[in-house]
């Protein structure tokens, strides 16, 4: 099997100062740089060359590493032995009545976030707030374009200050950019209202405001918004 070879395109990269993109303050002189698999980059997920030179390239590593597929099952089992699957954090006191924590759940991939009355016993008037495990199921991750439940990644998970209302961050692409949901925790429903394209940031001011960050084009933290 011979591995895929990526075709060169002449491309020039310009670094420090460039006329039309804030590049901060007292950037350098321009240098620019080579790069022929700069065509490679693709922050759409959607260049179909590109995502077959992804496919090429994970079957010849298949291919040459086939031999070790017993050792890599040896390798995982022997690493899972040493982790706790079935673990809960210590529940964190709010001024809603509630101490939050979360739990791990053996075989689950994800998260569970819960909640009970302060001073209940260990198992006592547990609510589940958000089972990041159903997530990927709800019907707005479906028709998310370019989202995979295997990307699934909550990013914050915050209630409002009378614990009424939970706004979690959630991103299915793997690219790191986050829309924020919002949930009604008296009825268990999700609300239609979303945020989208944040930086995954949840700061709850009053029970109706919270604050975000918005990213910029080079998908760094670039403004505070007020919702």
């Amino acid at each position: 099997v011979s591995p895929p070879v990526a075709k060169r395109v002449a491309h020039t990269v310009t670094f420090g100062k460039v006329d039309g993109e804030n590049r901060g303050t007292n950037p350098m002189e321009p240098v620019e740089v080579q790069d022929d698999l700069f065509w490679i980059r693709d922050d759409t997920r959607k260049n179909e060359e590109v995502l077959q030179l992804l496919r090429d390239e994970n079957t010849y590593s298949q291919a040459v590493t086939a031999h070790l597929d017993g050792f890599r099952g040896d390798l995982y089992n022997e690493m899972l032995s040493h982790v706790q699957e079935d673990d809960d954090t210590y529940p964190s006191p709010a001024p809603d009545g509630y101490e939050y924590w979360s739990r791990t759940i053996k075989g689950k991939s994800f998260r569970v976030y819960l909640r009970r009355p302060r001073g209940s016993d260990a198992g006592e008037d547990e609510q589940t707030i958000l089972d990041v495990n159903e997530v990927a199921s709800l019907p707005y991750f479906q028709k998310e374009e370019g989202w995979d439940a295997a990307q699934c990644d909550v990013h914050e998970v915050e209630t409002n200050p009378s614990g009424k209302l939970l706004a979690y961050a959630v991103d299915g692409s793997g690219y790191e950019t986050y829309n924020i949901r919002l949930k009604d925790l008296s009825s268990g429903a999700e609300l239609d209202e979303e945020i989208r394209a944040t930086g995954g940031s949840i700061a709850w001011v009053d029970d109706a405001t919270f604050f975000y960050v918005k990213q910029d084009a080079q998908h760094r933290p670039f403004q505070v918004w007020r919702h």
